[in-house]
């Protein structure tokens, strides 16, 4: 995103017998402070987001080019999309591409996708977790023993009920509304590991899955960098002020 951003300071040069490294540095200076303030009103808008509040964080670049550019860059897909929003796909034709999938005898291919689940009493904000157990789930899975998993006689209603996604309706495709073939948290297994309990389901698609299911709903814009521009243009001409203000007074003036 480029803001151009205009600070005429002849006027000021002139009245103050300014030199040319002096107002490059002036330059300098109120642009830090821009920055600044950009990324501190960027960073509390960054509480909407939960499992891939990280994923934008590290998305997040500054250069800095001259003593008259700077720029803040948001790099990578999930960062991007995020910020500019996604639409519905299909993610077998992702799937199919992978290196982890296996071919079939015979011709076509199978991939196992694992779901790690957090705990009822976690946050479950890491990008690790797929979502989070409900309490009743989560009181059943710590009893599971090594090799044992949650079938569907244990699981109670509603959770043992298949998962559902609607129709999404996009202006190129429509998909229909698909129901799962299980319950989400049936087959779940319980890794025992000292102080990291661990809580996976595992999933199989496949070239012969339903052409309905593993549609990702997409995203929806934040417009972030949109929201905090909006936020910071009206105090920049007065942030400015004050830097002038401390480079005088440093001066002398």
């Amino acid at each position: 995103m480029l803001i151009p951003i205009q600070i005429d300071f002849s006027e000021l040069s002139q009245e103050f017998t300014l030199s040319e490294n002096e107002v490059h540095s002036l330059v300098s200076s109120s642009l830090n402070k821009i920055v600044d303030l950009f990324h501190q009103k960027l960073w509390t808008h960054l509480s909407e987001l939960k499992k891939t509040r990280e994923a934008y964080k590290n998305g997040l670049e500054f250069y800095s080019k001259g003593y008259n550019v700077r720029e803040v860059v948001l790099v990578g897909f999930l960062p991007n999309a995020i910020e500019s929003g996604l639409s519905p796909f299909d993610m077998k034709l992702g799937f199919q591409r992978s290196k982890k999938r296996h071919p079939k005898k015979g011709g076509g291919w199978y991939l196992t996708i694992p779901f790690r689940f957090a705990a009822s009493t976690s946050l479950g904000e890491s990008p690790m977790f797929s979502s989070k157990m409900p309490e009743e789930i989560h009181k059943i899975a710590k009893q599971l023993k090594k090799g044992e998993s949650l079938t569907k006689g244990k699981i109670p209603t509603p959770f043992d009920q298949p998962g559902r996604r609607e129709q999404i309706a996009t202006n190129k495709k429509i998909y229909s509304t698909y129901v799962h073939k299980s319950s989400i948290f049936e087959g779940m297994i319980k890794s025992n590991q000292p102080k990291h309990e661990h809580y996976k389901t595992f999933r199989r698609v496949s070239d012969l899955s339903d052409p309905e299911s593993w549609i990702h709903k997409g995203l929806k814009p934040r417009n972030f960098f949109g929201k905090t521009l909006n936020e910071i243009t009206p105090i920049i001409p007065s942030l400015v002020d004050e830097t002038i203000d401390k480079f005088l007074i440093a001066r002398g003036h």
